[in-house]
């Protein structure tokens, strides 16, 4: 198993034990997204793993940057630095969830 492989599973893991709800992107024609997003707690989480030696491309840097400019966290993470970002993520204080319009309630239902 590829290095960046076993990371992204015990990253997977650590969010589903903290109660995350996690995306994982496939890449498949979209270059530069990150590879793993998340919600916790209604913050808006976007990771991009790396191998020790593993380094962002520019375009990867940029869409983390878009993601902060939009109010959303984006780290670059690898074994180093994870246990830091995990706990980071661990400590974000809820949002503040609007009332859903009773006009789109039943949307949800679908």
């Amino acid at each position: 198993m590829q290095p960046e492989t076993r990371f992204k599973m015990k990253v997977l893991k650590d969010l589903d034990s903290m109660g995350a709800m996690v995306i994982k992107i496939q890449q498949v024609s979209t270059r530069g997204d990150p590879d793993i997003i998340l919600c916790f707690k209604g913050n808006f989480v976007a990771l991009e793993l790396k191998t020790e030696t593993g380094r962002a491309s520019p375009l990867q840097l940029f869409k983390l940057g878009k993601v902060r400019q939009k109010g959303g966290a984006a780290f670059i993470t690898d074994p180093n630095n994870w246990p830091d970002i995990r706990h980071y993520i661990s400590e974000l204080n809820p949002t503040e969830t609007k009332e859903i319009p009773t006009c789109l309630k039943s949307v949800l239902d679908n």
